[in-house]
């Protein structure tokens, strides 16, 4: 919960040691954990998606955007770049949990 990142609270999970997973009450609530993983990083997909749609029109309107430095074309492809790993680094730690949670609807719907 401390996590300003839905990356970082994946992350944060990872640390768990498996003998410590073993344990019944740990597995509740960590399972309850992921649920609101999930839906948050369901969430923040749907904020990269109106970042991108936003700035992809204004980048069409003014043929630029703000980049540091890089030519017009090159900053495009880094803004873009950084917007696909935002997205891809949670998903692959999605993939790695258990798939019980994998298979509810929640996960499946984030997934597509």
């Amino acid at each position: 919960d401390d996590s300003a990142t839905v990356y970082g609270r994946f992350q944060l999970l990872a640390s768990f040691s498996h003998s410590l997973l073993s344990r019944p009450t740990i597995q509740n609530e960590l399972e309850g954990r992921r649920i609101e993983l999930i839906q948050a990083y369901g969430e923040d997909l749907r904020s990269i998606q109106n970042n991108f749609l936003h700035q992809r029109d204004e980048i069409a309107g003014c043929g630029t955007i703000a980049s540091n430095g890089l030519p017009p074309i090159a900053g495009a492809l880094t803004w873009c770049r950084g917007l696909r790993e935002r997205s891809n680094l949670p998903m692959a730690k999605l993939q790695t949990f258990d798939p019980s949670i994998l298979d509810r609807e929640e996960t499946k719907d984030v997934m597509k």
